[in-house]
């Protein structure tokens, strides 16, 4: 395998396969996110017929380049993904064939922290992931909902992981704004609730991520890419109603409290429509925060986007895998 560099973390888990399978590996990319259960389960749901190698990342963009170079072959991504490299312009190096998530982007507010309203966090210093979906979710949500932001104290990181939570504990913060599962671990801990605020009520219907696979892999290996797709359309379809598969792999591989991991699966929706509009809609709103200088055309973005698989796995028509909505 193809070194993953640009400060990725490894993590290799592989079936137990009939000698006939050996030769078929598949490098799947994933992050250390709850709602990323339906690629993490594929490993169970086509055991016997491939081997899978999973590779973790810190981050979506990290994950991008693997993906563009055929580091790894499919991979969780995030949409936003897709707009900043259709601003770039050139060669797609990866097209999305499924969608997985809606939310998973939430507000959590210390216990003493009276957040009841969207207007009440003009009283509170929230910290916000900045350049990322986080922002977006969390700027697009505030002014939706008639907020000025600049009314807003916000105090900004870069990533997720201690100093963020460290910041809500000890009250140098009052909320964040954050994905899970790290916004279910400061509830867990005793420290944090989720106010009744939903950041996935914004402009672009809390459209998050979904999987893509490298533009090359895509091509050479459709029946792999078919077999994917229907086994992540069922998990989304089932795990919200029996999450034992679900909580038992991400549980396993995101290495997370059994706790942590239940009450995250409240709080996002599992979604493997794709849906192209409201995509965008987020692409304004990517270009409004400034992370790119204007919104790319609809036609740059569709290059990033298949629903041949989507159509093949369901057998519905495009018009009913969200390509209009």
């Amino acid at each position: 395998m193809k070194s993953v560099l640009f400060g990725t973390a490894l993590a290799l888990l592989a079936t137990t396969l009939p000698a006939s399978a050996q030769d078929q590996v598949i490098r799947v990319g994933y992050l250390s996110q709850v709602h990323d259960g339906p690629i993490i389960a594929l490993k169970d749901e086509l055991a016997g017929q491939y081997q899978f190698e999973y590779v973790k990342f810190l981050r979506y963009a990290d994950a991008e380049i693997a993906l563009t170079n055929g580091d790894i072959d499919i991979s969780s991504l995030g949409y936003v993904s897709a707009v900043t490299a259709a601003a770039r312009g050139g060669e797609p190096g990866y097209q999305f064939f499924v969608g997985q998530s809606r939310g998973a982007i939430n507000l959590v507010c210390r216990q003493d922290a009276n957040v009841q309203d969207w207007s009440d966090l003009t009283s509170q210093t929230v910290g916000v992931l900045t350049g990322g979906p986080a922002e977006i979710f969390f700027n697009d949500a505030v002014t939706e909902h008639g907020v000025n932001l600049q009314e807003i104290e916000r105090v900004t990181f870069p990533v997720p992981g201690p100093p963020l939570l460290q910041a809500l504990q000890d009250g140098t913060i009052s909320c964040m704004a954050v994905y899970e599962p790290f916004a279910a671990s400061a509830v867990a801990d005793g420290y944090g609730i989720y106010p009744p605020l939903d950041l996935a009520e914004n402009s672009f219907l809390g459209v998050n991520g979904g999987v893509a696979a490298n533009a090359g892999f895509l091509r050479e290996q459709p029946e792999f890419i078919t077999a994917a797709t229907k086994a992540i359309v069922d998990a989304a379809e089932t795990f919200p109603q029996d999450k034992t598969q679900w909580l038992a792999s991400v549980v396993e591989l995101l290495g997370i409290p059994q706790q942590t991991a239940e009450i995250s699966t409240e709080h996002l929706s599992l979604d493997w429509r794709i849906y192209r509009q409201r995509i965008d809609t987020l692409a304004r709103a990517v270009a409004d925060l400034g992370v790119i200088s204007a919104a790319p055309p609809s036609e740059a973005i569709d290059r990033f986007f298949t629903y041949e698989f989507l159509a093949a796995a369901t057998g519905q028509p495009e018009e009913s895998l969200g390509i209009n909505d």
